[in-house]
């Protein structure tokens, strides 16, 4: 499996490239969109993917799903975000995305997309957001990689104090995603990868 991370947005947003040297999905959409075709250098783009829908992971999400023809999957409230145009909370920049029904694909949880070279099940993770959610990807070799969004990040979580946040939701994403295989490499939303093994350390207190 191949990782490829393009910072973008103020908050320097990791955006995600996974795949191999023919196929790739696109993990957040707040980079220029140039700077991830850059990236991609002619691969196919099969689907673009949204962890959740604040500004800073999906502010170029119309561009990118025009340029690269793919369609975007995300929680049916993270496109209720997208879609609105007014701020959510002090520092928010409202998206505006006009993409039409047919160019998005709401997740379910536990919900597993095949795209052959590699599989994603989707997780739900409330906390941060009431749209929040995780990737595990499996490539067709049976590496596996966390994608956690801004629910775990190296050894903190996202912020609570947000629109939709809850804290008790929060806990239980936590306490769901550190209960996987403690070899995953996790990729979060901002920041330096980590580890579920790590991040089990930092967040003990949560599995007594």
């Amino acid at each position: 499996m191949k990782i490829q991370v393009v910072g973008g947005s103020l908050l320097n947003t990791n955006n995600y490239i996974v795949g191999d040297s023919n196929n790739v999905i696109l993990i957040e959409a707040s980079a220029m969109p140039r700077d991830i075709k850059a990236v991609v250098d002619g691969r196919k783009v099969h689907a673009i993917f949204l962890t959740h829908g604040h500004w800073d992971h999906a502010r170029h999400i119309d561009e990118m799903a025009n340029q690269f023809n793919a369609k975007v999957y995300a929680h049916k409230n993270a496109f209720e975000k997208i879609h609105n145009n007014e701020k959510q909370f002090a520092l928010d920049k409202p998206v505006n995305s006009q993409l039409l029904d047919e160019n998005q694909e709401i997740l379910q949880n536990n919900q597993i997309l095949d795209f052959g070279f590699l599989k994603l099940k989707v997780i739900f993770t409330p906390g941060h957001t009431d749209c929040s959610v995780s990737f595990l990807i499996e490539d067709d070799e049976g590496n596996k990689a966390l994608f956690s969004g801004d629910t775990l990040f190296y050894q903190t979580c996202g912020r609570c104090d947000m629109p939709t946040s809850s804290v008790p939701d929060m806990k239980k994403s936590l306490i769901n995603l550190l209960s996987l295989d403690e070899n995953l490499d996790v990729y979060p939303g901002h920041g330096v990868k980590t580890t579920i093994k790590d991040e089990r350390k930092t967040f003990d207190y949560l599995l007594i």
